[in-house]
């Protein structure tokens, strides 16, 4: 209603040739305040938003690539805006959606309903943003008519929802849009139109066809963005996906709090067996569990470290998760037991996962500590969520960047300094993520921002905080050597002591 009413606003205005309004620009980016926030976001139908503040150290670092970006953007047809709103003059605005750390993008999309508006995930260069708000300036959901478009759309994309709408722009839309802009997995439609499809003869239907198990899936309940994003979460994925790098980000997700992963190696000549039992048991149970192949490499070897397996003699084995619990329950035929037994599996894991469901599963104890040799570590997708979420027997600095960032490599350099300094200090490890490569949510942000530097506390994950002071290595130095671990350095003892943390 209220993407309704702007464009109404703009229609009323032009035939009665008010004017719309005007607001304050410097370089091509947009100057807002707290006074004119909401009538930028009501008057263009998209809004990429840097919130800034002359506190942090990245913002004045930023400012200069999003002008460069803005420029780029006006001078496209149709043109794009970008703007700017500094949280120091202009608290209320930032307050509205809990920010509190700076620099942060948010997208707008003609209306400030804070369940629609987008964190940025793209790199931080000029010609990053510019291409990211081209990207996502496209309409969320694609509007078919014929049943060759729909047709056309399902030998394109792998998942397609295909909804029954009484009105394209309609409150029925809205909902779909949330839906869209919360799930980038699978390609949304609509249409108004019931004859496209049998499953969507009444307003209101909706179908998900897929290229992969049932290759269709009939939605059955009341069309609200709660309802439909479950429905997604039960069928977008298939039965048993094998973890990439692509889409891991979304395997792992927090909507997906329960997996049960297959840690072996693809060549293992029962792994098609073993493959195909595991599909079977997950039709008992993919609405609450996600079923996963993490295939045994060198980047993925960390994994068996966190559920203690050794890969000689225990692999391949099946470990369920409870991701927010930091619980681990391994299915009891692993190693060359689940090899000579693999005809066995399904019927046992689909009662070991109805166990697991009823609360019957006692989980397992966590492996030994240890402590690796203090590495600077390049994560990737899979290491960031078992290897720096849920080790957390120590502290750890975590530095995210993208190669085409333009301020990134200066920073990195003084990270690498830093990793140098406390090198001879095992409880604290430094790691990097490069954003590229690695679609990592990152805390408090959801989406990443690039560059960022995040500083995991030992035992105490939940509170992970972001480094907002100086970039050099005398001040990250201080900053660990009063918040991390107690530890000893060039024969100081600093830090925490360990039962204060």
């Amino acid at each position: 209603m209220q993407l309704f009413l702007a464009f109404l606003a703009v229609a009323v205005a032009a035939a009665f040739e008010f004017p719309l309004p005007t607001f304050h620009e410097e370089n091509h980016v947009l100057v807002l305040t707290d006074a004119d926030f909401d009538d930028a976001i009501l008057t263009h139908d998209t809004l990429l938003v840097n919130f800034c503040s002359k506190t942090s150290p990245f913002c004045g670092m930023v400012q200069p690539v999003f002008r460069d970006a803005a420029k780029r953007l006006v001078d496209i047809d149709p043109a794009l805006r970008l703007a700017t709103v500094d949280a120091g003059t202009n608290p209320k605005t930032p307050a509205l959606y809990n920010l509190d750390k700076f620099p942060v993008f948010k997208l707008f999309r003609g209306h400030n309903d804070p369940r629609t508006v987008r964190d940025y995930s793209g790199d931080l260069s000029a010609h990053g943003i510019a291409e990211w708000m081209q990207e996502h300036s496209k309409p969320l959901v694609k509007v078919v008519t014929t049943v060759e478009e729909v047709e056309a759309l399902r030998d394109k994309f792998s998942v397609v929802l295909l909804a029954h709408l009484d009105e394209i722009d309609g409150e029925m839309h809205q909902e779909l849009e949330l839906v869209a802009e919360h799930d980038r997995v699978s390609v949304v439609c609509a249409t108004t139109d019931g004859s496209l499809h049998p499953g969507i003869d009444q307003v209101g239907g909706a179908v998900l066809f897929k290229a992969f198990d049932e290759r269709l899936a009939i939605f059955d309940g009341v069309f609200t963005f709660d309802a439909l994003s479950a429905f997604l979460r039960r069928h977008k994925f298939p039965m048993l996906s094998v973890l990439t790098a692509e889409n891991g980000p979304s395997l792992m997700a927090p909507s997906n709090p329960s997996r049960l992963l297959l840690l072996t190696h693809l060549d293992e000549p029962t792994y098609p067996s073993i493959a195909d039992a595991v599909t079977a048991a997950a039709f008992h149970s993919r609405q609450e569990i996600v079923h996963v192949v993490v295939p045994i490499s060198e980047t993925s070897r960390h994994i068996l470290d966190h559920f203690g397996l050794d890969e000689d003699e225990d692999v391949p084995a099946l470990v369920l998760m409870n991701a927010p619990k930091s619980q681990s329950f391994r299915f009891p035929l692993y190693g060359n037991n689940l090899i000579h037994n693999h005809k066995m599996v399904e019927p046992l894991l689909v009662e070991f996962e109805a166990k697991y469901l009823r609360g019957d599963l006692v989980p397992d104890a966590p492996p030994p500590e240890k402590l690796r040799p203090n590495l600077y570590t390049h994560v990737n997708a899979g290491a960031y969520e078992m290897g720096v979420l849920e080790r957390d027997n120590v502290d750890a600095l975590v530095f995210f960047f993208t190669p085409s960032c333009e301020i990134c490599p200066a920073l990195r350099a003084v990270f690498h300094q830093v990793a140098v300094v406390f090198m001879t200090v095992p409880t604290i490890h430094f790691g990097e993520v490069d954003g590229s490569v690695n679609k990592v949510a990152q805390p408090r942000r959801g989406n990443p921002l690039y560059p960022s530097i995040y500083f995991y506390p030992a035992k105490d994950r939940a509170h992970i905080v972001e480094y907002v002071g100086v970039v050099t290595v005398e001040a990250i130095s201080d900053y660990l050597k009063v918040h991390a671990r107690k530890f000893s350095l060039d024969g100081q003892i600093y830090g925490k002591r360990y039962d204060a943390i």
